[in-house]
């Protein structure tokens, strides 16, 4: 439901009728609007990080195409789940009410630092540009994600989305011998 009409404009009894349980239900696990949005901003940030970036991080493959690889497992995972996707966006542009604002900062912070560790791997094996600024392009990387997202909802395809990833992490990031 949120993936559909936005964080802020869900409510109790919309997802009742949705998910076909009583009211008195959603209310008794969910029993304000704030408790409802973050279980389904902890369930989104869990997917993404927990089931999506650390895993792909953890694999034994050059920093640089550890980082394509993980922007490509994102294009996946907005085709197979795009309601999580959608609630990212939503969430990752919730400017206007600080407590969303602070629990996208948190998500946003854990996110850039995986990607970091893996510039910062990349620089060390000699994969990487050494002289980049490891936090910056931690960054860019996830912002991608969200260029990724577009270009996924605008109708991109997987191929369209590799050439592009291939040909930034190569022009942005990679080691210059």
């Amino acid at each position: 439901m949120l993936a559909r009409r936005g964080i802020g404009h869900t409510n109790h009894t919309e997802v009742a009728a949705e998910a076909g349980i009583s009211l008195p239900a959603v209310f008794f696990y969910f029993p304000t609007h704030e408790m409802l949005t973050e279980a389904v901003l902890a369930e989104v940030f869990r997917y993404l990080i927990d089931d999506l970036v650390i895993p792909m991080q953890g694999r034994e493959v050059p920093a640089p195409l550890c980082i394509e690889n993980t922007l490509l497992a994102l294009f996946d995972a907005f085709t197979s789940h795009p309601d999580y996707a959608r609630v990212w966006l939503d969430w990752s542009t919730a400017i206007r009410d600080p407590k969303t604002w602070s629990s996208y900062l948190v998500f946003h912070k854990r996110a850039c630092a995986i990607f970091k560790a893996t510039i910062e791997r990349g620089k060390s094996e000699g994969t990487l540009n050494r002289n980049l600024h490891s936090a910056t392009a931690a960054r860019v990387f996830v912002g991608l994600g969200h260029m990724v997202a577009h270009m996924k909802f605008s109708g991109s395809s997987r191929a369209a989305i590799a050439r592009v990833m291939r040909s930034l992490v190569d022009g942005y990031i990679a080691s210059r011998h």
